[in-house]
């Protein structure tokens, strides 16, 4: 399991959280961690939590279209600056 008093002291200094997962979005575990988070830290968060994942799209073999639904840099990068924007 997680070691959850670790987390929370973490979410407790900066009141953010992103789970960011290479995965497509329909096989991520990030929906049960971000849930667990907003039940245990609920009233320490300044913002929304941010789940970061690749589209809802089913896994496919080729690689083009696996890297096409998997999140990428860019939106990576939006999710990260929407976290620390000031007043955010």
């Amino acid at each position: 399991g997680l070691d959850w008093p670790l987390v929370e002291a973490s979410i407790r200094k900066t009141n953010r959280v992103a789970v960011i997962e290479q995965v497509q979005r329909g096989l991520s575990l990030g929906g049960r961690l971000t849930q667990e988070i907003q039940d245990r830290v609920f009233d320490y968060l300044d913002h929304e939590i941010l789940h970061v994942t690749g589209s809802l799209s089913a896994p496919v073999v080729s690689a083009p279209l696996n890297r096409a639904a998997l999140g990428g840099a860019e939106k990576l990068k939006a999710a990260l600056q929407s976290l620390t924007a000031v007043g955010g």
